[in-house]
């Protein structure tokens, strides 16, 4: 996993899910990321993670720089890019 105290710098690619606990939308807009980006996601007070190892995984082999969550995120000892989040939950979206 990442160390922290690292930079992440890159350009803001943001999500707004269309309804809390919801990560179909963080999905996609993995498939539409570019090496250098770093993904903003807005959960809309999601209560369940929208993020974790395996998705943080693809995003490292797609040369994401990191995420940004409003919300929950899960796995956080296996993740494979810098991530910064609002909360810690171990249970997954739909």
């Amino acid at each position: 996993p990442k160390q922290s105290g690292g930079v992440m710098i890159g350009v803001a690619r943001t999500v707004q899910l269309p309804r809390p606990n919801d990560f179909l939308a963080v999905l996609s807009a993995l498939t539409e990321l570019s090496a250098g980006d770093v993904l903003v996601v807005n959960t809309g007070g999601s209560t369940r993670a929208v993020a974790g190892s395996l998705f943080t995984t693809e995003a490292t082999r797609r040369g994401v720089n990191g995420i940004v969550v409003d919300g929950p995120i899960r796995d956080v000892a296996e993740l494979e890019c810098f991530a910064y989040s609002t909360k810690i939950t171990p249970y997954a979206g739909t």
